[in-house]
C-alpha cells in the first residue's frame, strides 16, 4: 500500500484494517515512491491474480471488474518479479510501530472505518 496516499478517506479507511492484518501476521510494506496502484496477488509461487478489482464487495458485486488467474511457476513469475521491485522500494511496517499511533489517529482510522461499504 502507498506510505502517503492520495484519497485522505479511502486512506485512513483502509488503515483501520491493519492492525487485524498484523495480528494475523500479515506483512504491511508501505511503498515509498508515490501511489501503487496495482492490484496483484501471488500464491505460493504457483497461482498469480491481477485485474481491475479491489477484493471488496462493491468490486466483485457492482462494479465491472475484470481479473486474470495465472497458474504455474512460469506463469506467476513475472508476476512475483513486480512484487519483489515494488517491496524493494517499500518498508515494512511493524506491530511495534503500529501500536505507538496516537490514540487521534486511532480515533480518526474508527471513524473513516464507517464509512469503508460504501469506498
Amino acid at each position: 500500500v502507498p506510505e502517503k496516499g492520495d484519497q485522505f478517506l479511502v486512506g485512513n479507511a483502509a488503515k483501520a484494517y491493519f492492525s487485524a492484518f498484523l495480528a494475523m501476521g500479515v506483512e504491511i510494506w508501505l511503498y515509498r515512491e508515490g501511489i501503487l496502484h496495482s492490484k496483484t496477488m501471488t500464491v505460493d509461487g504457483n497461482l498469480a491474480f491481477l485485474g481491475t478489482s479491489n477484493f471488496d464487495i462493491r468490486s466483485f458485486a457492482l462494479n465491472f471488474e475484470l481479473n486474470l488467474i495465472l497458474y504455474g511457476e512460469e506463469e506467476s513469475a513475472s508476476i512475483l518479479s513486480a512484487q519483489g521491485k515494488y517491496i524493494a522500494l517499500s518498508r515494512r511496517l511493524t506491530a511495534e510501530e503500529w501500536s505507538s499511533l496516537s490514540y487521534p489517529v486511532r480515533v480518526l482510522h474508527g471513524i473513516t472505518k464507517l464509512f469503508s461499504p460504501l469506498l
